[in-house]
């Protein structure tokens, strides 16, 4: 009974995963496909969001340690794994403080051609 339950929550932990992944995806490349400014601003608001989150628990994201969790991702002495599966994965080929930079930065980018895709479609409004 007990191993039944674990599979649950391992595939609970997999399914936030591909879910915080697709999440990512839109939150990087989304401006690109949407024109919508209400959407912009959601966009914009989710982009600030995960950054502060970042700040607020030091490089840490909330989803990535639920993630853990349920995947019972651990380190040293029972400790949490606060690593995404993804920051693992691509930490084998780079240095993981650079791997932290590159994907701190992909926010910030795209949160920045986010402001500047709502810049352009509210000025385009203003003129029709």
């Amino acid at each position: 009974m007990n191993s039944i339950n674990d599979k649950i929550i391992t595939i609970l932990g997999y399914v936030i995963y591909v879910i915080h992944l697709l999440l990512s995806i839109v939150m990087n490349i989304g401006w690109l496909f949407v024109t919508n400014t209400l959407y912009l601003h959601i966009l914009i608001f989710s982009q600030s969001l995960t950054l502060l989150g970042w700040c607020v628990f030091k490089d840490k994201c909330i989803i990535t340690l639920c993630e853990n969790i349920l995947l019972n991702r651990t380190v040293d002495n029972n400790i949490i794994d606060s690593s995404s599966i993804t920051t693992t994965f691509l930490s084998r080929y780079l240095p993981s403080n650079l791997v932290d930079t590159i994907l701190l930065l992909f926010v910030m980018m795209a949160l920045l051609l986010t402001l500047v895709k709502k810049i352009y479609v509210k000025s385009q409004t203003l003129y029709e």
